[in-house]
C-alpha cells in the first residue's frame, strides 16, 4: 500500500481520496488531480485533498493467453480476422506483451481501440490503431466499428473480429457486433482478481470519503474488503458507476463523466470533493 498526500488546495478541511487501480497504474490520475489542485490552490474555501493508493485489483493471465500468443505468431491464423478489438489499457498491455513474445513477425489485422488511453497504450508498444469510436465505451465501439457492406467471398476475414478480453468483461461488445453482422471470436486473455487489504490498508480505507474507481471489479473488491462504499464514488465511466448503485450507493453520491478518460475522471473526483465539502454532505 502506498499512501501519499497531494498538493494542498486550501486551508479548510481535509478530504481523503482513494486511488484504487492496481499497483503502478494510479500515476495518471494522481497527476491529473494534482494539476487541478495546483490551479485551485489559491481558491477561497477550497478543500485540502489527501490521496491514498489502495489498489483493489490485480491482474492474472487468462485461460486463452497462450492461444493468443500462438495466433499472433501465425500469419495464416491472423489472416482469418479483419479486426482485433482492444477495449481497455490493460487489454492493450496484455496484447502488446503477447505480440512481443510472439516475435512481432506477422502483419496484424486492423486494430480498433475503445478510447484514447487504450490507443496510446497500443501506440507506445508500436501497434498502429485504425479505429477509435466517438465515445470511449464498449457499446459505442460495437455500434461504430466499420462494417463491410458487401463482403467479398474470397476474403475469409471480412467482418471477422478477434476480441482478446478480460475474463470478467460483459458480453456487451460481442452482442452488439453480432447484431450488426460481425462474427466475433472472444478469447479471455487476462483476469481481474480482488486484492486483499491488510490491517494498515483497512485503517486507511476507514478514513476515505471519496473513492475513485476504474472498473466494476474494483468497486466490488472495495465493498468486499471494507463492507461499505465511501461517501462519494467517482467513477471513470458508467459501468463502474452502475456497480456502485447495485451495491447500495445513493444516486447523487455516484459521479462519472459522459466521456470516459483520465482527465474527465479527475474532474469527477473533484466534483465529489466539492460536494463532500458542502454542509449537507459533511
Amino acid at each position: 500500500m502506498n499512501a501519499g498526500k497531494s498538493l494542498e488546495a486550501g486551508t479548510e478541511g481535509v478530504v481523503h481520496v482513494a486511488l484504487t487501480r492496481e499497483n503502478g497504474k494510479n500515476g495518471a490520475l494522481r497527476s491529473a488531480l494534482n494539476r487541478i489542485l495546483e490551479e485551485r490552490k489559491d481558491s477561497s474555501g477550497a478543500e485540502r485533498v489527501e490521496l491514498a493508493e489502495l489498489p483493489c485489483i490485480e491482474h492474472a493471465a487468462g485461460p486463452d493467453l497462450d492461444r493468443l500468443e500462438r495466433t499472433l505468431a501465425s500469419a495464416s491464423e491472423l489472416s482469418q480476422f479483419e479486426w482485433i478489438l482492444i477495449t481497455s489499457p490493460e487489454s492493450a498491455n496484455v496484447f502488446a506483451g503477447a505480440w512481443t513474445r510472439a516475435g512481432k513477425s506477422t502483419t496484424l489485422p486492423k486494430i480498433a481501440a475503445v478510447g484514447d488511453a487504450t490507443s496510446r497504450a497500443l501506440d507506445s508498444a508500436g501497434v498502429s490503431v485504425g479505429f477509435v469510436p466517438s465515445v470511449a465505451l464498449g457499446e459505442k465501439l460495437a455500434e461504430e466499428l466499420p462494417l463491410s457492406s458487401s463482403p467479398d467471398g474470397d476474403r475469409a476475414s471480412v467482418n471477422r473480429v478477434l476480441y482478446p478480453a478480460s475474463a470478467r468483461a460483459k458480453k456487451t461488445v460481442e452482442k452488439g457486433l453480432h447484431a450488426r453482422g460481425f462474427e466475433v471470436t472472444r478469447w479471455n486473455v487476462y483476469d481481474t482478481v480482488a486484492a486483499k487489504f491488510d490491517d494498515e490498508m483497512k485503517g486507511v480505507a476507514s478514513t476515505i470519503e471519496i473513492g475513485s474507481f476504474a472498473s466494476p471489479s474494483a468497486v466490488s473488491a472495495w465493498f468486499a474488503e471494507v463492507g461499505s462504499l465511501p461517501a462519494f464514488c467517482a467513477c471513470i465511466g458508467k459501468t463502474s458507476a452502475q456497480r456502485c448503485l447495485e451495491l447500495g450507493a445513493a444516486q447523487d453520491s455516484v459521479i462519472f463523466p459522459a466521456k470516459p478518460g483520465v482527465d474527465s475522471w479527475a474532474t469527477s473526483v473533484m466534483t465529489a470533493v466539492d460536494r463532500y465539502g458542502t454542509p449537507s454532505s459533511s
